[in-house]
């Protein structure tokens, strides 16, 4: 082997191990849909951001969505859990969590879950899988193959206001180099 090709592999490891590093370094609270581990609280909040388009004529200065129900459906749109407020709650105020129960306090079973939350705007939804914990290393095909049993409207906007629902996540990290999941959300 030439000095040259040993300097080509060494150049195309690097860059191997680069691209896995950004893939890594993705955070978790971006991740479209989230993976938890049965128990484990799933916290959720709706973000407010002012935007204002030039053809609305009645723009309001602050975005204020409010929060009138959410609930939990399972990957057939069954339900499985649900809150209704009987005040409408301001958005910027309101953080939701699920304890991965049902309406009858038992721990739900694992697959696709969708969270929707009913706001002045419209609804918005975000889906979660819930898988079995792998003891030691395993990899499954079911986690590449498949996507989300369910669909998603994370962002719903009005003339000058638009809200997004967004995942809680605290302290979650993937632990790069070696790409085993360490906590929720990673890829």
């Amino acid at each position: 082997m030439t000095r040259q090709s040993l300097w080509r592999r060494a150049c195309l490891v690097s860059l191997a191990f680069l691209a896995g590093a950004a893939v890594m370094a993705i955070p978790a609270a971006n991740a479209s849909r989230m993976q938890y581990t049965p128990g484990e609280t799933v916290r959720f909040e709706v973000a407010e951001r002012d935007v204002c388009w030039w053809f609305c004529a009645d723009c309001k200065p602050v975005c204020s969505a409010e929060i009138l129900s959410w609930h939990v459906s399972d990957a057939c749109g069954v339900w499985v859990y649900s809150v209704q407020h009987e005040v409408p709650v301001p958005g910027s105020n309101w953080l939701g969590s699920w304890s991965q129960v049902d309406s009858a306090g038992l721990q739900v079973s694992a697959g696709y879950y969708q969270i929707v939350v009913e706001t002045s705007l419209g609804p918005i939804s975000r889906c979660i899988r819930i898988t079995e914990p792998c003891p030691g290393w395993c990899w499954t095909p079911d986690r590449c193959l498949r996507g989300c049993a369910c669909s998603e409207t994370p962002t719903r906007a009005e003339c000058c206001c638009k809200v997004s629902l967004e995942f809680v996540v605290e302290g979650k990290t993937c632990c790069f180099p070696f790409f085993w999941r360490c906590s929720s959300g990673c890829p």
